[in-house]
């Protein structure tokens, strides 16, 4: 008969055989699962594209491997604006604008995630990511296609613009500069004028 002590050593090595079973190794091939998502359903299903076999997805959960990728689509019906939220801050919050529109995040690290929709804040989702024996944790990566590509406004250069003030002032100079040349030009002009009838006067008055 089996006394207490070995029949927990016997549990516990049941245990640790059963966690070295569902613990993979780093020679799996990475798998790319597509979550689409619809506003009315929220994150309702889930695909395998890598090797066609059942996600394991259930209530809204979806459990893979570390260096597996999820990608996001928006399923929505009619044309409708997807924000796909990480709760744990992985990404930056994604809008798929249009049908279609997707983004996808390679999970590195081994952890449970969980993620909303902005627009329906009770369609939520739960990732958990199991480790994988000798994996080589990279630089986590997102992915966004189809992201709308916003026009940069013109940069703003204050050498551009005080040249074009002192273009302007330079004008406003060179017109002042000419209009007191051309002042001085008349009263000059009226001068030599009246110089010249003066003289002309004394002239006639002298042979008289």
């Amino acid at each position: 008969m089996i006394n207490k002590s070995a029949r927990i050593i016997l549990i516990l090595l049941i245990i640790l055989s059963g966690i070295e079973i569902k613990i993979a190794t780093a020679d799996n091939i990475p798998v790319v699962y597509i979550s689409y998502i619809n506003p009315d359903l929220g994150f309702y299903k889930v695909i395998d594209i890598t090797t066609r076999n059942p996600a394991q997805y259930v209530s809204r959960t979806l459990t893979i491997n570390q260096g597996d990728t999820v990608e996001w689509e928006n399923d929505a019906d009619n044309q409708f604006t997807i924000t796909v939220v990480s709760d744990q801050k992985l990404f930056p919050d994604a809008s798929l604008v249009a049908i279609g529109d997707n983004f996808s995040y390679t999970f590195n690290q081994a952890e449970v995630y969980t993620f909303y929709i902005k627009e329906r804040h009770t369609a939520r989702q739960t990732i958990i990511v199991l480790p994988v024996n000798g994996y080589n944790t990279p630089v986590p990566t997102a992915i966004i296609t189809s992201a709308p590509v916003a026009t940069p406004a013109p940069a703003y250069s204050p050498s551009a613009t005080a040249s074009i003030a002192n273009n302007g002032s330079s004008n406003e100079t060179n017109e002042k500069a000419n209009s007191l040349s051309f002042s001085l030009t008349g009263i000059m002009s009226i001068i030599v004028g009246i110089s010249s009838i003066f003289i002309t006067y004394r002239i006639g008055r002298d042979k008289k």
